[in-house]
């Protein structure tokens, strides 16, 4: 037989109905607004996620592009293009500047392929940069002497509003690149500072970009080795 609820138990729990009853007419004008609210969003962003869906409908084909993209080809042509731009300076200044700036990019990009934290050495002084890359052996002392007199030349010209271009000639005269120049008839004693500058520069840059070839390249792939292998 089953037991009848007790007199105490029996209140209790029509009490609790009645609460939850209550609890539940309170809260319905509530239950009603949010999902009338919800609806009011549907319809608002509805519009929004349809043109959403349709850009990238439309845009698919341009990721899938941009994918397929041989980004190591693509790094070397924007190099090479900055060389070519380089190649046509006419103002010595600027050459002499800019000389400097091409040849401390792949200072930098040497940096960036040796080092794991190597935003604080990028930060460093192109001078900097040229020691550490000497003393880890991928520049040798001729090509760091070079890019040290390099560098003497673009602050001869950053600094002086008039350069002393007869000091900039004795600089020149002390740069190895610029000496094989002569000697092989790249350059004739009567071409201007610019020529001169620009052709000294090129040949450094050059040789940098030799260095990238074979050293950098060896060195990217020992790290994926090292990688696989852990």
């Amino acid at each position: 037989m089953s037991s009848k609820p007790t007199k105490s138990t029996t209140p209790n729990t029509f009490r609790f109905i009645t609460d939850l009853n209550k609890l539940n007419f309170k809260l319905n004008p509530t239950l009603k607004s949010i999902s009338e609210l919800n609806k009011n969003i549907q319809k608002t962003y509805s519009p929004l996620l349809l043109f959403s869906q349709s850009l990238q409908k439309q845009f698919s084909p341009f990721y899938k592009t941009i994918n397929s993209i041989d980004w190591k080809s693509f790094e070397k042509a924007y190099r090479l293009s900055m060389i070519k731009e380089f190649s046509g300076l006419r103002d010595e200044r600027i050459t002499a500047i800019l000389g400097q700036v091409l040849s401390e990019f792949w200072l930098n990009l040497f940096i960036k392929t040796l080092f794991s934290n190597s935003k604080k050495i990028q930060e460093m002084s192109f001078d900097n940069k040229r020691k550490i890359l000497e003393g880890l052996g991928i520049i040798n002392g001729g090509l760091s002497s070079d890019l040290k007199l390099l560098d003497d030349i673009r602050a001869e010209y950053a600094h002086n509003f008039n350069a002393d271009k007869d000091k900039v000639l004795k600089i020149l005269d002390k740069i190895n690149r610029y000496k094989n120049l002569i000697k092989n008839k790249k350059l004739k004693t009567n071409n201007g500072n610019n020529v001169r500058i620009r052709k000294t520069a090129l040949e450094i840059i050059k040789d940098l970009m030799d260095i990238e070839e074979k050293y950098v390249i060896e060195v990217q792939k020992i790290t994926k080795t090292k990688m696989k292998t852990k």
